[in-house]
């Protein structure tokens, strides 16, 4: 049994080290992603590899980013020709994708700010897409500790790889000319019933706060490691890092669950609570519509420009 296994495994090996050692095309990596996140995909690749303007100011977090931050009002608010702001979120949760993407800005870009989205409380899971935009080694020795998706993510990760190579190989792959774009803000224009917001809001007020987690250690230690892996870049990069909390409508938490973790590494942003509290800015009940995004960006503005 032992000598089928390692011949299982010497058979196996120059496959690994194959889907190791290859280099990708960034342009079909990020291009393969057309189906996911309204192309944002697209936008990345488009910001960091096409588009010569600097980034000095980056957004990193959810659609709550995506839609909550209006990376060109907030710009013209900084001064327009002395600082650059990009939005870059990317829809749904996983840490490990804004280390990711953090990196891969680094290696063409040179950001001053970091301002990474928090939540009420912290996602304790990988991000689907990080085994699709991660690179080989970062998927390889991911953070191993309550990582439920390692085993998948290396799978899909090398599953993703020979798919880029067989399109390149046979040309058989789809190459989005899309115009050079500055900015990352997705506009929503539609307000949320105001109806159904209020009734969230009353339901949410009347269910009793759940008992924070400060001593499950193990529950936060996931995301807590990459958020680490981030902080630690930030300060080898000479990077101000802030924390901007972006919850939900109405909620009852007034900060992060883990605000004193955050606090350890940098800077908590906490819009006012009735900016979260008016229906008029909301295009459902877990995102800002472009007058709430506007009131908010502007907020963020005079919060960086007073720190700065």
């Amino acid at each position: 049994m032992k000598k089928l296994q390692l011949h299982i495994a010497l058979f196996l090996l120059p496959l690994v080290l194959l889907i190791a050692l290859l280099p990708v095309n960034q342009r079909l990596k990020y291009n393969g992603l057309w189906f996911d996140c309204l192309q944002q995909g697209d936008l990345v690749y488009n910001r960091l590899y096409q588009n010569p303007k600097p980034v000095d100011v980056l957004f990193l977090g959810t659609s709550h980013t995506i839609n909550g931050i209006d990376d060109k009002r907030i710009e013209n608010k900084l001064g327009k020709d002395s600082l650059h702001v990009l939005n870059l979120g990317y829809c749904r949760l996983g840490r490990n994708l804004h280390y990711v993407l953090l990196k891969e800005v680094l290696q063409q870009k040179k950001p001053k700010i970091l301002v990474l989205e928090v939540r009420e409380k912290e996602n304790r899971y990988t991000h689907p897409v990080f085994p699709h935009m991660a690179n080989t080694a970062d998927v390889l020795f991911a953070e191993p500790l309550f990582n439920k998706d390692l085993v998948s993510d290396i799978f899909t990760h090398g599953a993703y790889k020979l798919e880029l190579w067989q399109d390149e190989l046979y040309g058989n792959h789809f190459t989005n000319e899309n115009t050079i774009t500055d900015y990352g803000q997705g506009e929503v224009h539609d307000t949320a019933s105001a109806d159904m917001l209020l009734q969230l809001k009353t339901r949410n007020q009347s269910v009793p706060k759940t008992a924070r987690m400060h001593n499950n250690w193990f529950y936060r230690y996931y995301p807590d490691s990459y958020l680490e892996k981030i902080a630690r870049l930030c300060k080898a990069n000479d990077i101000k890092l802030y924390f901007l909390y972006l919850p939900g409508f109405a909620t009852p938490e007034q900060k992060p669950e883990e605000n004193d973790s955050y606090e350890q590494w940098g800077t908590v942003l906490i819009p006012p609570n009735s900016l979260f509290e008016n229906p008029d800015y909301w295009y459902d009940h877990e995102h800002l519509n472009k007058a709430g995004s506007a009131v908010l960006s502007d907020w963020i503005a005079a919060e960086l420009r007073q720190d700065m």
